[in-house]
């Protein structure tokens, strides 16, 4: 009886703080057509607790959220709780990414292609990201959890590179056709919301 209490204890909490749910379908149809936008930042060099961030370039975007995984027991998930795999164009088209196995593993994303006739690898490499979201406040850190697979979301802030005062450094991307170790946006969220199709009034 106490083994399996223990074991409902451990699922529930693996569940409150890892679980990421899966949004509602919206059907097929590009959802977010533009890749990230990217552009000179005025932001300066900050401190927190003994990382250094350097700020690169300020980005923004509006894409489909892949996959996603929740991380907190080393330095880099400390530092970003939340990594998005993100797609923009055809990847945003849920009768295409569905045929895209997508996963997330050690911080680093890969993908294998079930259908190539529907797309190929050079248009996921360059139509999809993996993002390492560092929350800029408790309430960008609140809306982030939210987030679920499937959902369309735009997402604002600086892609920074992180230093450690003991040596170790974290280094982000700034390109949209690289692969790899490196090959993530490390992203400092200022700003972050889920956009339901439909919902906004253009004037």
């Amino acid at each position: 009886m106490k083994k399996i209490l223990a074991l409902l204890i451990l699922g529930g909490l693996w569940f409150h703080f890892y679980h990421i749910g899966k949004a509602d379908s919206y059907g097929p149809g590009v959802f977010a057509a533009s890749a990230p936008y990217q552009y000179e930042t005025s932001m300066d060099q900050f401190r927190m607790d003994d990382f250094i961030f350097h700020p690169l370039a300020d980005f923004e975007v509006e894409a489909r959220v892949l996959d996603a995984s929740i991380s907190y027991l080393d330095r880099k998930g400390w530092l970003a709780p939340m990594q998005l795999v993100i797609g923009w164009g055809k990847m945003s088209d849920e009768s295409v990414y569905q045929n895209v196995d997508i996963s997330i593993f050690n911080h680093q994303y890969k993908w294998d292609i079930d259908s190539p006739d529907v797309i190929s690898d050079d248009q996921v490499m360059t139509s999809t990201a993996s993002v390492h979201l560092i929350p800029a406040s408790k309430d960008v850190r609140k809306k982030m959890l939210d987030i679920k697979i499937g959902d369309i979301v735009s997402l604002r802030g600086t892609l920074v590179n992180i230093k450690r005062t003991t040596g170790w450094e974290w280094k982000t991307s700034i390109k949209r056709n690289d692969k790899g170790e490196h090959a993530g946006e490390i992203l400092y969220v200022k700003d972050v919301n889920i956009i339901v199709p439909g919902s906004r009034v253009i004037y």
